[in-house]
């Protein structure tokens, strides 16, 4: 079992994606390392046309994490 469950990572990139926040005080505020968040954030991405229930739209293009 990993250090996060789903439901905290899907918590942090919900956050992320609401725009409200940079991606160093998302990481903060979930208390998260900013290169972890970058993973959920682009796996989210990735998955996201498959996951039905989760219509959470995420800013931006997948590239954008590195730079935030």
């Amino acid at each position: 079992m990993g250090k996060y469950t789903e439901q905290a990572k899907l918590a942090a990139v919900r956050d992320y994606c609401s725009g409200e926040a940079g991606l160093k005080t998302i990481a903060q505020r979930h208390n998260v390392d900013v290169s972890s968040l970058r993973q959920w954030i682009a796996g989210y991405r990735a998955h996201s046309n498959t996951i039905k229930a989760d219509r959470t739209p995420c800013r931006g293009v997948p590239g954008d994490v590195a730079g935030r």
